[in-house]
């Protein structure tokens, strides 16, 4: 077991990836917290100190109804706008890119969207 000084930076990394935000987030018992509750706890100990960086297919303003509280998440939101810089992507899945360039090598015929869902 790592101890002391070496044990916070392993869980206190300079830069944290927050990979899918929203996805999965269900709670088993009442008396769990929200997805959001646990986002919140942990980017308000970052916040200001330590980097991180957030990805999310679910569009900002629908982030309250995934992660399980709206007045929570707005909170979340003012911490991460407060310094953030936003890369808003659109267009094609990478993971499908790669998954046709592999079915070209193959020579099998490139999946669809479709086959993804």
């Amino acid at each position: 077991m790592i101890q002391g000084a070496a044990d916070r930076s392993v869980r206190r990394p300079d830069l944290l990836v927050l990979d899918d935000v929203g996805l999965g987030q269900i709670r088993k018992r009442d008396d769990e917290p929200t997805a959001a509750h646990a986002l919140f706890n942990l980017l308000d100990r970052r916040h200001g100190k330590l980097s991180t960086a957030i990805t999310s297919n679910i569009r900002l303003k629908e982030w309250g109804r995934h992660l399980g509280d709206p007045t929570i998440t707005s909170a979340i939101l003012d911490r991460l706008a407060m310094h953030a810089i936003r890369v808003n992507i659109d267009g094609p899945s990478f993971r499908q890119h790669i998954a046709n360039e592999r079915a070209k090598e193959r020579g099998d015929a490139e999946p669809s969207e479709d086959d993804s869902e």
